[in-house]
């Protein structure tokens, strides 16, 4: 059947919204749901991840004393990027930051807190929980007051056994949240169509709360936007709720494309890249591999060497590839660099181009590249017979290559410079490298 979302849930608003499922659906049978993206605002633009850096930076050096004058929702994701990212190794910082926002910053309440400190012991993997089971029993006692996604963190703690608690109070939380709408809980008590709680405080079947979910994912135009527009993506990728359908999660890729989402530029690009030679559009590919590389987007590369690897690329898009891959060899990137040696080498794909080779292997070389030094190295000693210069040069590549971050490149130099017989003469007693045995350098 077909019908308006306007007439489902009065103030959210798509542009088109169909439901094709059965009335009872459950986890074993996933809901069949078309759900389109809203037309944007003129104007509109995805702000790309970058963009918090300097924010999530601050804190790294923040100095203990000053507190930003930011708003609740920024501050709180930069600590969940910290939490994330830094919780081993900022572990004290993370919690004086805690401290300090809960003492000076009005609209950072103890619950707040609580919630913190609790993901930063479970981020840490703390075996003994004790002092967090006390955080999460004052959490459950201001539970009526605490916004949707923090019931639906305490409700997911209890129904995962994490904290003890009453399962009926786990599923009451996510019912809350749900009723407020907030979209994980929606999503998630589809997984809890079959229990009776559920059923008797509930009774909305799955596929009216997963279109549920994704009209709340849509809310209004702001800079949460695309992150939960990026959610209903992933869930037509993963089929964790609905029907996996690649085509569907690539029409809320190209629209979030359209608004200069980079990472999304990429998702399109690459199912492009990866599906059937008949299902593929070689200008929408090449379009979008062009705005994701051109703004340095670095899963570009690595799906670039994968999509050359493959048995199905089409031979319209290697100019582009090895564009990338130049351009990525250009910055030091080592596996871009010695995947075209490779390249270049065997004549597949881009055919032999030995001075091409020569020519990206000097300038790295010349950029401090040790690798660059070390295939410079291996190119001159396939000469026959050479001369002096040419062996006093070949030395000079592998005493620099020995100055590698990177044990294999060392250890491989430090056997071919043994090989070389100016090399092999030198007085052992002034070695110019930091290896000074086998054993070291294997």
């Amino acid at each position: 059947m077909s019908f308006s979302f306007k007439s489902l849930l009065a103030g959210l608003v798509v542009s088109s919204v169909a439901l094709s499922a059965s009335t009872h659906a459950s986890v074993v049978e996933k809901a069949e749901i078309e759900f389109f993206p809203m037309k944007v605002e003129e104007g509109f633009a995805c702000a790309q991840t970058s963009s918090n850096q300097s924010s999530f930076d601050y804190w790294l050096a923040w100095d203990g004393q000053t507190l930003p004058d930011w708003a609740l929702n920024d501050i709180r994701r930069d600590l969940g990027r910290l939490i994330s990212h830094k919780a081993g190794e900022q572990t004290e910082l993370i919690k004086k930051i805690i401290s300090a926002l809960e003492t000076d910053f009005a609209a950072y309440e103890h619950h707040h807190a609580l919630v913190d400190l609790i993901k930063l012991a479970l981020k840490l993997n703390q075996a003994d929980l004790t002092v967090e089971q006390v955080y999460f029993d004052d959490l459950l006692k201001v539970r009526g007051i605490l916004p949707p996604a923090a019931k639906n963190f305490v409700s997911n703690l209890i129904l995962t056994g994490t904290f003890k608690a009453p399962i009926e109070v786990g599923l009451d939380l996510k019912i809350s949240a749900a009723n407020e709408s907030h979209p994980d809980a929606l999503l998630e008590l589809t997984n809890h169509q079959d229990d009776p709680f559920v059923q008797e405080f509930w009774g909305i079947n799955s596929d009216i709360s997963i279109l549920l979910a994704f009209g709340g994912l849509m809310g209004e135009f702001d800079d949460g936007y695309c992150n939960r527009a990026r959610q209903i993506a992933r869930e037509y990728a993963n089929g964790t709720y609905v029907v996996k359908d690649l085509e569907a999660s690539v029409i809320w890729y190209e629209h979030l494309a359209s608004l200069g989402d980079v990472g999304s530029a990429w998702k399109v690009a690459e199912y492009h890249m990866f599906t059937t030679a008949a299902d593929r559009d070689d200008v929408v590919l090449s379009d979008h591999l062009l705005i994701a590389s051109q703004a340095g987007y670095q899963p570009v590369i690595d799906g670039a060497l994968r999509y050359i690897s493959s048995d199905s690329y089409s031979e319209k898009h290697l100019p582009l590839v090895e564009a990338i891959l130049s351009d990525a060899a250009a910055t030091g990137h080592v596996k871009a660099l010695n995947s075209l040696v490779q390249f270049y080498k065997t004549g597949q794909p881009f055919g032999y181009q030995t001075e091409r080779l020569r020519e990206l292997l000097e300038k790295q070389y010349l950029a401090g590249n040790s690798e660059a030094a070390l295939q410079l190295a291996i190119d001159m000693m396939q000469i026959p017979s050479p001369t002096k210069g040419e062996t006093d040069e070949i030395i000079a590549y592998l005493e620099f290559a020995m100055n590698s971050t990177n044990n294999s490149t060392k250890a491989v130099a430090f056997n071919l410079l043994r090989s070389v017989p100016q090399a092999a003469a030198t007085d052992a007693s002034t070695p110019k490298s930091v290896i000074l045995n086998d054993e070291e350098a294997s």
